[in-house]
């Protein structure tokens, strides 16, 4: 009643809120679409433009190079007029770190900051590309150099005489962290990255962090691509800070060179980000709305019928002093009397039958123990020569009086333990000793069934606490009433720790117990509806002794049984001193 009642207001709050969360899952996805295909084009524009700059730039300064070359000093190499434009030049270029000229063995002749005489740059890359394809060439990131104090790169320019052979080069020298901040005086988007590689993927120039990363060389596919003078855009972990980006990569015209553009993926997706979270946030207060509302109807109609319905279950379960508490001043309210009604009569109904046994039980012990005492007496032959014809009816008579005595006294112990009249004691028990004992009395009974009967303890059994007579007959009873359901085979009684607990475990080939019998198993004067189990007799106080008398150490008890035919296990828990 509880579940469906309830299920049902949730349903219905479901199928209110179902339609806004498909409504608002449809937007966001539109929003997030159109967001990441603009900021696509965005990064790839910023890339392109970046690229167009760094290329400009290189250009004008390769043009400097070019008009200077033209210059008659440089032609007719005056090299104190051209010390002169050297200084002047330097002068107003701030990115400019040195201008040199070279002859075409590679020998410094003019530079504009000090130099030892003769010093040669036949063997750098940029004299020899130049001096080989007769081009202007863009050199790869230098850390040091001999005519720089500072990271460089070097623009070479050939110079010819007037048959066109080669004569020299003219060379400037860069410093790259002009180029980053020319992009940082760009206006970009918040969090945008411009990064520059030169050919083997050093980190020449970036617009943000210039002296943490340059001078770094990189070999992501990122930036392998855009050195191979590919166009691309992805969402990928960035080479240079590790930060997951979009990133832009392109390469940089006619210098082998390679830009990336683009911004952290929190920067460039954060607006989109908030309006998750703010979906998500309308979502959940949603959800917690309707969860109040469920909650507050739902208890308002159901709460009494749980309350009913778990004090239906406690009664069922033996608990007779069990009340339901309902004040709806409705026909809940009346069914809710009728159920108390009807558990003070049950609870009475117990009592009565409990004092009654127990008074029952005591007044039978009396006679039937004299008539024990008689019976033993004339079997002894005591009281005269016992005819032999009688022999046979004495021995039944002293069988079913010994069997009335044990009904009598589980009788007795039941009503004591289901009253709480019982006081345990409390010692230290050795599990072995006591298992022994329980073992090696019960031995006789399962020899007369042709039986095994076997111990065997696997760890070093914890020591527990409680009463070692009660323990020990609980363990016999256990171990009797699998002999007695037992025709072939035996009882295994293991024992071992279980997390530091004692476990023990009367395992047995005998009948066995169906699935709907186990439920019934521990419930007093229970006897299986079965022919094969019915033959065997028994007053159905063995095994719901057993279960009070652990229950009242701490400890749990249950059975296991495959089905009938297959045997069936005991296992008891106690817990550790």
């Amino acid at each position: 009643m509880r579940r469906s009642i309830r299920s049902r207001f949730i349903q219905y709050a479901f199928i209110i809120i179902l339609p806004l969360l498909v409504a608002g899952t449809a937007l966001l996805y539109q929003y997030y679409h159109d967001k990441q295909s603009d900021i696509k084009l965005s990064v790839l524009a910023q890339a392109r433009a970046a690229s167009q700059m760094t290329t400009l730039w290189l250009n004008v300064q390769s043009d400097s190079l070019e008009t200077m070359a033209g210059t008659p000093a440089v032609r007719t190499r005056n090299l104190p007029v051209i010390k002169t434009y050297f200084i002047r030049l330097l002068n107003n270029k701030k990115e400019w770190q040195n201008i040199f000229l070279a002859d075409e063995r590679g020998r410094v002749l003019v530079s504009y900051a000090p130099f030892q005489s003769g010093v040669s740059v036949a063997d750098r890359d940029y004299f020899i590309q130049v001096k080989r394809t007769g081009r202007p060439y863009v050199s790869d990131f230098i850390a040091s150099g001999r005519f720089t104090h500072a990271p460089t790169v070097i623009i070479a320019y050939p110079l010819n005489d007037d048959k066109g052979n080669f004569t020299g080069i003219m060379a400037l020298s860069l410093a790259p962290k002009e180029l980053g901040e020319m992009f940082s005086r760009l206006k970009l988007p918040f969090g945008y990255i411009i990064s520059v590689f030169d050919r083997k993927g050093v980190l020449i120039s970036r617009n943000l962090n210039v002296e943490k990363y340059l001078g770094h060389r990189y070999t992501d596919k990122v930036i392998q691509d855009a050195l191979a003078g590919k166009t691309d855009i992805t969402l990928v972990k960035s080479p240079v800070d590790g930060y997951f980006s979009l990133l832009a990569s392109t390469p940089v015209n006619n210098t082998g060179w390679a830009l990336i553009t683009g911004a952290p993926e929190r920067v460039i997706y954060g607006e989109f980000r908030r309006a998750v979270w703010a979906f998500i946030i309308f979502v959940a207060l949603m959800l917690l709305l309707s969860y109040f509302l469920v909650v507050l109807l739902a208890r308002r109609f159901t709460q009494p019928i749980i309350n009913i319905e778990e004090t239906a279950a406690r009664i069922g379960r033996n608990q007779l002093d069990s009340r339901v508490h309902v004040e709806s001043g409705d026909e809940v309210e009346d069914l809710a009397h009728e159920i108390n009604r009807m558990a003070e009569e049950l609870q009475a109904t117990a009592r009565s039958r409990a004092d009654f046994l127990a008074r029952v039980s005591h007044e039978l012990r009396s006679p039937l123990t004299v008539i024990r005492i008689f019976l033993d007496l004339v079997a002894a032959g005591k009281l005269g020569e016992l005819p032999e014809r009688m022999r046979k009816g004495l021995d039944s008579a002293l069988r079913q009086s010994q069997r009335l005595h044990q009904v009598i006294e589980d009788l007795i112990s039941l009503s004591d333990l289901e009253a709480r009249r019982v006081e345990f004691k409390r010692e230290r028990i050795e599990p072995a000793e006591m298992l022994n004992d329980a073992v090696r009395d019960m031995l006789p009974a399962a020899e007369v069934k042709k039986l095994y009967l076997k111990l065997d303890i696997s760890d070093p059994l914890p020591v527990i606490n409680g009463d070692l007579d009660w323990l020990k007959d609980t363990l016999k009873k256990v171990i009797d009433n699998a002999i007695k359901f037992t025709d072939k085979g035996g009882v295994m009684v293991n024992a071992c720790s279980d997390q530091g607990n004692l476990r023990i475990e009367i395992s047995d080939t005998g009948v066995g117990i169906s699935a709907e019998n186990l439920k019934h198993i521990f419930e007093r004067f229970y006897q299986v509806e079965d022919i094969n189990i019915r033959r065997v007799q028994g007053s159905g106080m063995g095994l719901p002794i057993a279960g009070l008398v652990v229950k009242m150490h701490g400890g749990s008890i249950w059975v296991e049984s495959p089905g009938i035919g297959q045997g069936s296990k005991v296992i008891i828990l106690l817990p550790a001193s």
